[in-house]
């Protein structure tokens, strides 16, 4: 059994950074990391690097980073290695008591964040702003410091849940990373080249895998947007794809098998790495049946042994409930051992222990736990093991396998959970005198239960304080006194069910209650919901929230993701529209510091109220260092908003009678033909359910897949099908034909599909800043999808093609639509999101609210309305970080795609 480890490690392989930079200096122009080339990302991280070495870091000195996901978050972890430092991850969402602790534990030097992120520290604390220190990081040289990076110096520290009630924060050193990522690049990268998604939390050992190995690899991190919600994730990962893994926890995958198709399943990913719990048969089973040729590669590994010690790869059916977790990886080893540190036989249950490259240093600050948690060798190597605390066995064919724990650690959804930790909190109220936190059983899940003395008030907000949003219980059950047995600990037994229904249940009334109840109970797999009931009490959780809230939008119920994850009552969910605040107009938060704080060196904002335009604003200059303003008048170019105004146009042609939304396009088709063998319609063009995607073959831009989306998945492709249809219909070349059907008859002088319109346009030209400030190569992109992604507008330009969708809504005099028209336009598909060129989202049985946003390389742009408010907004950026002041806006207006 000691003999099944791996062979004895080889050479070192080279320091995670230094691979990175090698790729810099050997294929520059390769894509990197949120828009950024290798040789950008290296340069940028260089400059913040010689900052951060003037604010304190240098070996085994820790820099505190708390950011969105985005190019600035991976630029600054790698500049913090550059610097000689260690970094420690911190989630945004953490409250500030938490990370005042981790960062005390951790020593840390400084912090980098942003603006709207200070206020989570205390005064004492050092921070870089990256915002407000743009300019002097920028004057850095972007040339690499003078640093030597021992093997053995630090290179992250991750907090994890304590059992006392205080966070662990595991030391890895470089040389622990560079002995995982080496692995990694050769086994889950491998000879593929799709690079990989990051769309969970920096601050879980998790997420090391897809942010390193497919830099080290010199392939591309893919970022899922930072204001992208869950219910969107299969579809942004398979519009991305294909990768060269994809690493996940299991909520994540049934996630997946839910939102995706089988063809895009099996196109998604070869290789789907899965950790983070316990990967039961039946969820291997679902993807298998939607891509039974992918690899699900079971992997296992606490933060101490540096993200995982061991895998299992599941090609088939699963033996038992759930995958072994394998045999060691890398220069790895593991045992099962007994209460006196010998193997126990094969099948015998002994707790794992780990050895190797791999094992982290110890706890910053707890010398104490570090001795108890790795001791020494048993076998002679002179090195340490580390004790994890899991049961397992070992399996006849040499594969490890998990049993449960011997302590009361729980795994929740992926986070490592430490009740004690949780229990601590509960006893700091003033009105607990005592406490036990247990993982009970429910339909979604393990949910955590906290029973409690006393009966205080708030205990949830009391815990929101102090810990994250998964060790925040989701019942609390008041008892007379914690039961215990005759040992003096706690009798788990004797403690009484936790109640899933509310007490005294009362059916939920017809209509929307009835409806949404019918929802929540066949997602969480129970018999019935009352009105008084609530979802996350029953034992929903966040990835749940989704397949709700997609059929509630199905069945009609004006239910947004935001809304679905508020802790609320069946009768309060059900009535969200009513229970929502007063519309009177959009909500303009201060942009100045946003775009400053993002690196967007200009923007336009239209508002308007009442139906019209009400207010116009330029903020900023048209290029990044350069004297000239915004002005009201610049011209931008508005990615997928061409959309809407293709649309627009289509539909235009359709009153005229010279089209139909729903026969097959191929019948107006004279130089072109739609890929495949199945018919299309127009309708399901505009709306992405043709079935087409986008290639990378000049020759061939589109392909079809081999059947119609049931659901709708964005894709370039259609709308460039739309364009030859426009085209072939009426012999007029597109560019050319909008200007007549469209810009014309609305009054809109400034807009324009031509490639060359801002040489030709003589108006002011915004030009576009990738993510770190500076001007895209040539300025902006040239397109030749013009229909899906060619238009330059102005902000007061586009207000007009919002206006005429409303007054069309609305039965009055539109010019170019009519109300039986727009109607099929506003209607949500299968999705219940997506409509003809369009989002939509319907507040109540009167109102609705539809949008576009529009993503080119260097801009960001939003075009929005609401029917019978009369409320509308467009706004035009030229930086890719103007995402992040969508998200800000959209937020501020509680819709725009928020969800």
């Amino acid at each position: 059994m000691v003999g099944w480890n791996a062979a004895a490690p080889g050479p070192a392989p080279a320091l995670v950074p230094h691979r990175i930079e090698a790729w810099a200096a050997a294929t520059p122009a390769a894509e990197a990391a949120g828009g950024l080339t290798y040789a950008q990302l290296d340069a940028a991280a260089n400059r913040l690097a010689h900052h951060l070495r003037g604010r304190g870091a240098g070996a085994d000195r820790v820099v505190g980073v708390l950011l969105d996901r985005g190019a600035d978050l991976v630029t600054t972890l790698l500049a913090v290695w550059k610097a000689g430092g260690a970094y420690v991850p911190i989630d945004p969402s953490y409250p500030p008591a938490r990370i005042a602790g981790m960062l005390a534990d951790a020593g840390a030097v400084t912090v980098v964040t942003s603006t709207g992120y200070a206020d989570r520290f205390g005064g004492g604390t050092d921070l870089v702003l990256l915002d407000r220190d743009a300019a002097l990081v920028a004057a850095q040289p972007a040339t690499r410091p003078t640093v030597d990076t021992d093997p053995d110096q630090l290179a992250y520290v991750i907090f994890t849940s304590g059992s006392t009630g205080r966070p662990k924060g595991v030391q890895v050193s470089h040389r622990s990373l560079a002995n995982y990522i080496d692995w990694a690049v050769g086994e889950l990268v491998g000879d593929r080249t799709g690079g990989a998604p990051l769309f969970s939390s920096v601050a879980f050992d998790m997420v090391v895998t897809p942010i390193w190995a497919p830099l080290v690899a010199g392939q591309r991190l893919w970022l899922l947007p930072a204001e992208a919600g869950l219910d969107e994730l299969g579809s942004r990962l398979a519009a991305a794809g294909p990768f060269s893994f994809v690493k996940l926890t299991p909520g994540h995958l049934d996630l997946l098998s839910d939102q995706l198709p089988a063809a895009e399943a099996a196109a998604l990913t070869p290789m789907l790495v899965v950790g983070g719990e316990a990967l039961t048969a039946r969820t291997c089973a679902r993807w298998h049946a939607l891509a039974p040729d992918a690899v699900l590669l079971n992997e296992y590994g606490p933060t101490e042994a540096t993200v995982a010690v061991s895998r299992y790869p599941v090609t088939g059916p699963v033996d038992g409930d759930v995958a072994p977790i394998g045999r060691p990886l890398g220069a790895m080893r593991t045992y099962v051992l007994d209460g006196e540190l010998r193997p126990v036989p094969v099948g015998a249950l002994g707790q794992v222990y780990l050895g190797g490259v791999g094992l982290a240093r110890g706890y910053a600050s707890r010398p104490e736990l570090t001795a108890d948690r790795f001791v020494p060798d048993p076998f002679g190597s002179g090195q340490r093991l580390y004790r994890t605390g899991d049961v397992g066995r070992w399996l006849p064919g040499g594969d490890l396998d998990l049993l449960g724990r011997v302590d009361d650690q729980v795994k929740i959804r992926g986070y490592r959970v430490e009740p004690g930790e949780i229990r601590t909190v509960l006893l700091e109220h003033p009105e607990v005198a005592d406490a036990v936190v247990v993982a009970a059983p429910s339909a979604g899940g393990p949910r955590l239960v906290a029973y409690h003395t006393g009966t205080p008030d708030g205990l949830a907000e009391h815990c929101a304080k102090r810990l994250p949003a998964p060790l925040i219980p989701s019942v609390f059950v008041p008892v007379e006194r914690i039961p215990l047995n005759a040992n003096g600990k706690v009798d788990h037994r004797a403690l009484p069910d936790a109640p899933a229904a509310a007490a005294g249940y009362v059916p939920p009334r017809p209509g929307a209650e009835t409806t949404l109840a019918g929802i929540w109970a066949g997602v969480l797999g129970i018999e019935r919901v009352g009105r008084h009931d609530r979802f996350f009490a029953l034992g929903g959780h966040s990835l749940l929230v989704v397949p709700v809230v997609s059929a509630a939008r199905r069945a009609g119920l004006p239910l947004t993701l935001q809304a679905a994850m508020l802790d609320r009552t069946l009768a309060e969910a059900a009535g969200t529209p009513a229970a929502g605040p007063a519309r009177t107009g959009p909500v303009v938060p201060p942009l100045e510091p946003a775009l400053a704080r993002h690196r967007v060196p200009g923007a336009v904002l239209a508002v308007l109220r009442g139906g019209e335009l009400d207010e116009l604003r330029a903020y900023g200059v048209l290029a990044a260092g350069a004297p000239e303003p915004v002005t009201p008048d610049a011209v931008f170019q508005v990615g997928s908003v061409s959309k809407l105004v293709t649309t627009v146009g289509a539909l235009a042609l359709v009153r005229r009678g010279h089209l139909d939304l729903d026969v097959d396009v191929d019948g107006y088709l004279r130089t072109w033909r739609v890929p495949g063998e199945r018919q299309v319609t127009l309708r399901q063009l505009l709306d992405h359910t043709a079935g087409l995607v986008s290639t990378r073959d000049a020759d061939r831009p589109v392909r079809a897949l081999p059947e119609p989306d049931a659901l709708a998945r964005e894709d370039n492709a259609h709308f460039v099908a739309v364009q030859h249809v426009l085209e072939d219909v009426t012999g007029t070349p597109f560019a050319d034909l909008m200007a007549e059907l469209v810009f014309g008859p609305l009054g809109m002088a400034a807009s324009g599909f031509p490639p060359d319109f801002p040489l030709a346009g003589g108006r002011p030209v915004a030009l576009g800043h990738d993510a770190g400030g500076e001007v895209v190569p040539g300025g902006w992109e040239r397109r030749t999808d013009l229909a899906a992604a060619g238009l330059w507008s102005t902000a007061a330009d586009l207000t007009r093609i919002v206006r005429e969708i409303r007054v069309a809504a609305l039965g009055g005099p539109a010019v170019l639509l009519d109300e039986p028209l727009v109607r099929q336009m506003l209607t949500a598909g299968s999705d219940g999101v997506t409509a003809l060129g369009c989002r939509v989202d319907r507040w109540d049985g009167s109102e609705v609210e539809f949008v576009h946003r529009g993503r080119m390389d260097g801009y960001r742009a939003v075009a929005a309305g609401r029917v019978r408010e009369g409320t509308g907004v467009v706004l035009l950026m030229n930086g890719d970080g103007g995402i992040e002041i969508l998200t800000m806006l959209a937020a501020a207006n509680q819709s725009w795609e928020t969800a």
